[in-house]
């Protein structure tokens, strides 16, 4: 059994090789195709465009979490569940805010 499986490895094992190498020497390959020009500036304002874009995302999820809370607070009539959801619909505003402030900043 151990004669067969050494068999079928190896070839596996020479494909995966040849794969590796290849895909080492793309970029070099690619070198002669690709110009990469990012400057510090494009760089930054990329990343936090994107940070910007998942932090709303995330204040927004936070703000319907807390109208669900208050729909069913208001639905079971109990009042510390009710501030609750009041607080984190009030939360989540505050944090699509703060994002939207901070993708103004320089």
């Amino acid at each position: 059994m151990f004669h067969s499986l050494h068999t079928v490895a190896l070839p596996a094992l020479e494909a995966a090789r040849s794969v590796h190498l290849w895909a080492k020497a793309l970029p070099y390959r690619m070198a002669s195709d690709v110009v990469l020009a990012a400057d510090a500036q494009s760089i930054f304002s990329d990343v936090k465009g994107i940070m910007v874009t998942w932090v709303s995302i995330g204040g927004a999820l936070w703000t319907v979490w807390g109208v669900v809370a208050i729909a069913g607070a208001l639905n079971d009539q109990n009042g510390p569940e009710l501030k609750q959801g009041v607080w984190k619909t009030i939360g989540g505003i505050m944090v699509i805010v703060a994002a939207q402030l901070f993708s103004h900043v320089v």
